[in-house]
């Protein structure tokens, strides 16, 4: 569990759901993919 032992285990997180988005499909095509960016913009806001 070498996330939680990191010094921001949110940063590490976050880390991982930036992989996931840079892998996944165009939201034109699978508009699903344009809802869960617009849930990670309010991740983002409720981080800073």
């Amino acid at each position: 569990m070498c996330i939680l032992e990191a010094d921001s285990p949110l940063a590490e997180y976050r880390k991982i759901t930036d992989e996931i988005l840079k892998r996944m499909l165009d939201e034109d095509r699978y508009p699903r993919h344009g809802q869960i960016k617009q849930h990670r913009k309010e991740l983002d806001q409720m981080l800073k």
